[in-house]
C-alpha cells in the first residue's frame, strides 16, 4: 500500500531524500535526459515541501512544492518506470491539492501530459513552451 508522506527538506531523513533525489535523476537525467541539474537549490526555500509516496519503504513517485507569491507551483514530478500508469502519481497530486486547500496552484506539465493533468483538476493556459528541451504547457488550479 502507498504510504504518502510530506515534509521540509531539512526535515526529511538522509536515506529519504536519498532515494527520492535518486528516483528523480533516474527519471529526469536518465530517461528523459534533461542537460539541467535536477538540484537547483528551491528545496531550500522557505515553504518549500517534498511529497513523497513509498512502497515497502521505497521512494516510488514523489513531487515537491514551492511557495510562489499567493499560491503554490508543484514540480519535479517523477515516478520509477516500473511503478507507473498505477494511479499513484494521481494520488500523489489529490493529497498534495488536498493540502494546499483553495489556494491556487500552477505547475509546467511536459505537453504530452496535459490531459493527465486536465484530469486532476488543471486548466491549460497559453501555449507550448520549451522547458530543458521538452515542450511543457502552463497549467493552474485555481478554486
Amino acid at each position: 500500500m502507498l504510504q504518502i508522506s510530506h515534509a521540509p527538506l531539512p526535515d526529511v531523513d538522509t536515506l529519504t531524500a536519498y532515494r527520492i533525489f535518486w528516483l528523480r535523476s533516474r527519471v529526469f537525467i536518465v530517461e528523459q535526459d534533461v542537460p539541467e541539474p535536477d538540484l537547483d537549490g528551491r528545496e531550500l526555500e522557505s515553504g518549500a515541501f517534498l511529497v513523497w509516496g513509498e512502497l515497502e519503504g521505497d521512494p516510488v513517485t514523489t513531487l515537491r512544492v514551492l511557495r510562489e507569491g499567493d499560491g503554490w507551483v508543484i514540480g519535479r514530478v517523477a515516478t520509477d518506470l516500473e511503478h507507473r500508469s498505477k494511479g499513484l502519481a494521481a494520488r500523489l497530486i489529490r493529497y498534495t491539492l488536498d493540502l494546499l486547500g483553495d489556494a491556487p496552484v500552477e505547475l509546467h506539465a511536459q505537453a504530452h501530459l496535459q490531459r493527465w493533468y486536465a484530469d486532476q483538476g488543471f486548466t491549460r493556459e497559453g501555449e507550448v513552451f520549451l522547458e530543458a528541451g521538452i515542450p511543457h504547457v502552463l497549467m493552474r488550479r485555481d478554486t
